[in-house]
């Protein structure tokens, strides 16, 4: 179902997914790696030839997983790869052709990691940087949804209730609540006149029908002050697609244009004549 919380899991998993380290772990970690790499190639040179000793190169490797340097796992595994042949001609006797073979087998291995590993850092990047430029995109949207003084929100059609899952400040203000008091309750709850929402039904299952908006002007009277005479209202509604439970959602801008339509039929009674001469 739709929320404007979404927008916040958005920001809240977008922390997780795509953040980076601070940069005084990435410099322990920048660290650690010549200092394993060294430690792996003495201890291959305690051990006789024959031994895989040298697969250990693979734990300085993975820590190049945390930085964002695409060209250091290359540069770790052709480091290790050198030490591995070197240490053939300083380690203790042992089984030599089984020394070449598993020493090519771990180079190839640590250079296939390798490009799995930078590829890997790529993506975290291209992932950060479109993650960051859809935030922007959604707050400056949400700025205008909630800052706008035209009643702007989302509706679900559930059967023969509405139900408000993002409504804006103006929207709110109009029944006297708060956007947080109307998010996933139903126009009834909130004190919506039936025959209002009969209209907003209607023109809900015309638009899903015509495929675009529907606009329509009626009566209504504001909720916090019912002596008034009613106001008129333009209501445009589009229907936007379906919720998690297929029902269908709908964008809504309404609008009280009480005075322009009075202003309008001001206008519309003079004469041509008077029209011209009020004219400055």
């Amino acid at each position: 179902m739709f929320s404007m919380n979404k927008v916040d899991n958005l920001h809240e998993a977008s922390h997780y997914t795509t953040r980076t380290l601070p940069r005084t772990a990435r410099r322990i970690i920048l660290g650690c790696i010549p200092i394993f790499t060294a430690a792996i190639f003495i201890t291959d040179l305690y051990f006789p030839l024959g031994y895989t000793v040298p697969i250990l190169y693979i734990l300085p490797l993975f820590l190049t997983v945390y930085l964002t340097h695409r060209g250091l796992p290359f540069f770790v595994a052709a480091a290790a790869t050198v030490l591995s042949i070197v240490a053939i001609d300083l380690s203790p006797p042992g089984f030599l052709q089984a020394a070449y073979f598993n020493r090519a087998l771990v180079g190839f291995l640590m250079f296939t990691l390798a490009l799995l590993i930078s590829y890997h850092i790529h993506l975290t990047r291209v992932l950060q940087i479109r993650t960051e430029a859809l935030l922007n995109s959604v707050r400056v949207v949400r700025s205008f949804f909630e800052g706008n003084a035209v009643m702007m929100g989302i509706v679900e059609l559930c059967g023969e209730e509405i139900i408000h899952r993002a409504d804006n400040f103006a929207a709110a203000q109009f029944l006297g609540k708060t956007p947080e008091d109307m998010r996933n309750r139903s126009a009834s709850e909130l004190g919506v006149p039936p025959e209002v929402q009969r209209e907003w039904i209607r023109q809900c299952q015309e638009s899903v029908r015509l495929n675009k908006p529907i606009t329509v002007e009626y009566a209504r009277t504001y909720p916090l002050n019912p002596r008034q005479p009613p106001h008129s209202i333009s209501l445009t509604i589009s229907y936007i697609g379906t919720s998690s439970t297929q029902n269908p959602l709908f964008s809504f801008i309404k609008e009280d244009i009480t005075e322009t339509a009075s202003r309008l039929e001001r206008v519309q009674t003079r004469s041509p004549g008077q029209f011209v001469s009020s004219i400055p």
